[in-house]
């Protein structure tokens, strides 16, 4: 048997069930969830698209200042919008009851389930990609040579930052097609629920 996906009235039942203590932290969690969503696909806009082209008009010596200063900013946003966005996911499933059949292979098959799959799946590669982009920010990005470093280093040095730069900014537009691929499933959520 297929399963159904709950309507907007199956939710305003469940919704109606419960204390009025968690109604207020579902509502909590869908504010957390959208702005949350709101903040990560703009700030990966914005680098992508605005950011990193401004950048290559600079000199060289002030684009790494300005890129060091705002991705410092951003790396401390992107995980803690992806984790808003996780549990407040999650709280999310269980206000619909959709948490006890989450993944299970007949929640596929419905426009609902596909929509939490699409947001669910794209979430967790961006964890994924933001967590190996954080790894090379700080290993070899951020690191400083010693002072005994000669010109061989150095020059070394630049050649693995030049490919892992060209590596991350590739990986910066999946990240982008990823959120919009999420944001896509959060209307298709509401639209078809």
């Amino acid at each position: 048997m297929p399963w159904k996906s709950p309507t907007h009235l199956h939710v305003l039942k469940a919704r109606l069930a419960c204390p009025a203590g968690v109604l207020i932290i579902y509502d909590i969690a869908l504010i957390v969830h959208i702005l949350a969503a709101i903040a990560l696909v703009g700030m990966m806009i914005f680098y992508v698209f605005i950011l990193t082209p401004a950048l290559a008009r600079v000199p060289p010596a002030h684009a790494a200042v300005i890129g060091d200063k705002v991705g410092s900013m951003l790396a401390v946003l992107g995980p803690v919008t992806l984790a808003a966005l996780g549990v407040s996911g999650f709280f999310r499933l269980a206000e619909s009851n959709l948490l006890r059949g989450f993944l299970g292979p007949t929640f596929f098959s419905s426009w609902f389930g596909c929509a939490v799959a699409v947001m669910f799946f794209a979430w967790l590669v961006l964890v994924l990609t933001g967590t190996l982009s954080g790894v090379w920010y700080i290993r070899v990005l951020r690191r400083k040579l010693p002072y005994s470093a000669g010109l061989r280093d150095l020059e070394a040095r630049r050649a693995r930052q030049e490919r892992i730069s060209t590596w991350q900014s590739r990986l910066n537009y999946l990240n982008v097609s990823l959120g919009l691929l999420a944001a896509l499933g959060g209307a298709l959520f509401e639209l078809k629920g």
